[in-house]
């Protein structure tokens, strides 16, 4: 249904590599490539290699190299993007990334990541933007800190956190 995984592929033409996401396949012939696959979307991020993508609504061949990703729904693809490799699979080291990220999205991934904590967000701050690199070990911290870089407040009570607008 959902979640993330990175695989590194050796090159074999006669036994391809296929990762089926529900909503499309890869086809790998050696290649490194981070999967994320979040609701109904899928984003594929190669570092390595290239890859043929293949959707069920569209048999019709997508190919992608190193540096690149596709995003995908079942409706077929949304978008293709150029990306850098050194930020694909930062979660192996303990760290995300994001790059005009929501701040929506910046909370979604803390919390599967480890952010324990409901959060509340004002639709006032909910579509700041975001860039950065960042360690997953302290998650709570991590989002404390944000009020340094946004325009936000941060209160905890009663084992909630809301976030909303400066005053």
């Amino acid at each position: 249904e959902k979640g993330e995984a990175y695989f590194e592929v050796a090159h074999n033409p006669e036994k391809p590599f296929i990762v089926d996401t529900g909503n499309g396949t890869i086809r790998v012939v050696g290649t490194a490539f981070n999967v994320y696959k979040k609701d109904d979307e899928v984003e594929v991020a190669l570092t390595e290699g290239e890859i043929a993508f293949t959707s069920k609504q569209d048999p019709a061949m997508v190919f992608i190299r190193a540096g690149e990703s596709l995003r995908y729904d079942d409706q077929g693809v949304l978008s293709r993007d150029v990306v850098t490799t050194d930020l694909i699979g930062l979660w192996r080291e303990g760290r995300i990334a994001f790059r005009d990220a929501s701040l929506s999205e910046v909370v979604y991934e803390l919390q599967r990541y480890g952010l324990d904590i409901p959060v509340e967000l004002d639709a006032a701050v909910a579509d700041l933007k975001l860039s950065g690199s960042f360690k997953l070990k302290k998650p709570l911290l991590f989002l404390q800190a944000l009020s340094d870089v946004l325009p936000i407040q941060m209160t905890i009570k009663d084992r909630k956190i809301s976030i909303y607008r400066k005053l």
